[in-house]
């Protein structure tokens, strides 16, 4: 599930060559008043595409069976196993697998008591048991996880695309210069004597996605790769392996010389978060009861998506000015979340 966001980074970038790109798609419909059909209003219509698709096609899906057998609800599980056996196998459930189906509900029903509290206040009551023991530690610790990661991944990551195409479009001899010389020390060309009243003006102008496009292909490598060995390594292991990949490539991308070096390590900074997003997804699913797990995920995505906007305006505050200093901290911090490794529930 996670391996698609490396094809969404790849489609964004796609759609946005074939639309923007003068001379692919180039067009002017008048519709109401000063409303003008442009290549990048439909272009803004294609991103939203697939999650429209995916909401109808969530509509005809049904409940997890483990669910409604753990809130007793015995008649609708079993019609979804049924549905699920026949989409499978084509042959319905046999009766001793609807027997054996009985024993698991009556084994894993969780006793809930309706009551007339307000919405909220039942949504607060079926959370608590999240924020006691055994689960408080666990709890506590994959939200900080989650909170650097998605500050890395999705908010340094956000100004992934403007970062590469800067750096592509910057003219002159390049050699020798580190990602923050090139992005932010200004190219003054042939003046030789500066004047006071000079104005360096952004350039807004784009030269190309592929790097979008490498990134994309090497993240769904990155999470085959790891899906791989999760059949032969312990998945503690590839976490700590890719929280020590991660910082150690945040810090090379602050030194390095040379663009393809700078290419890839900008991607092992940002794409090896989000295998340890999917890490920590599965072994969170793992340690807490079927009716808390919806629950549970919600909440440490919850601090994930805060990370990613504390990531996104603190990156667009520090980088202009200290970029060096602002990438090896960034760096640092997946050190910090390897410290609360030990109270993360991955089982060998």
């Amino acid at each position: 599930m996670f391996m698609f966001t490396g094809f969404a980074m790849m489609f964004c970038p796609g759609m946005a060559t074939l639309f923007l790109t003068s001379g692919h798609i180039d067009f002017e419909v008048q519709l109401v008043g000063s409303l003008v059909w442009r290549p990048w209003r439909m272009l803004g219509c294609v991103y939203v595409l697939p999650g429209i698709i995916a909401l109808i096609l969530l509509l005809f899906m049904p409940e997890s069976p483990k669910f409604l057998f753990m809130i007793g609800d015995t008649h609708k599980g079993l019609k979804v196993v049924e549905w699920i056996s026949m989409k499978n196998t084509g042959r319905p459930l046999t009766p001793e697998q609807i027997v054996q189906l009985h024993s698991f509900q009556n084994f894993a029903q969780v006793k809930r008591q309706k009551s007339d509290q307000h919405i909220l206040r039942a949504m607060v009551s079926d959370a608590m048991p999240l924020f006691r023991k055994p689960y408080l530690g666990n709890l506590i610790s994959a939200c900080l996880v989650m909170f650097i990661s998605g500050m890395i991944t999705n908010g340094l990551g956000i100004w992934y695309t403007a970062m590469r195409n800067r750096a592509n479009m910057r003219r002159g001899d390049k050699s020798g210069m580190s990602l923050c010389q090139i992005l932010f020390v200004p190219d003054l060309g042939l003046i030789l004597e500066p004047e006071k009243d000079l104005e360096v003006i952004c350039n807004d102008d784009f030269k190309g996605f592929n790097d979008s496009f490498v990134m994309g292909a090497l993240n769904v490598l990155m999470y085959n790769l790891c899906w791989l060995l999760l059949c032969k390594v312990p998945r503690r292991w590839i976490f700590i392996v890719s929280i020590l990949i991660t910082s150690t490539s945040g810090c090379l991308l602050v030194f390095v010389l040379t663009s393809w070096l700078q290419l890839v390590t900008c991607i092992l900074l940002l794409g090896l978060p989000g295998v340890v997003l999917s890490l920590l997804g599965g072994a969170l699913l793992e340690d807490v009861p079927t009716y808390l797990r919806a629950k549970a995920m919600c909440i440490c995505l919850m601090w994930a998506r805060c990370g990613a906007v504390v990531g996104t305006i603190t990156t667009g505050m520090f980088i202009h000015h200290y970029c060096a200093q602002y990438l090896l901290l960034i760096s640092i911090m997946p050190l910090v979340a390897a410290c609360f490794e030990s109270y993360l529930p991955f089982r060998f």
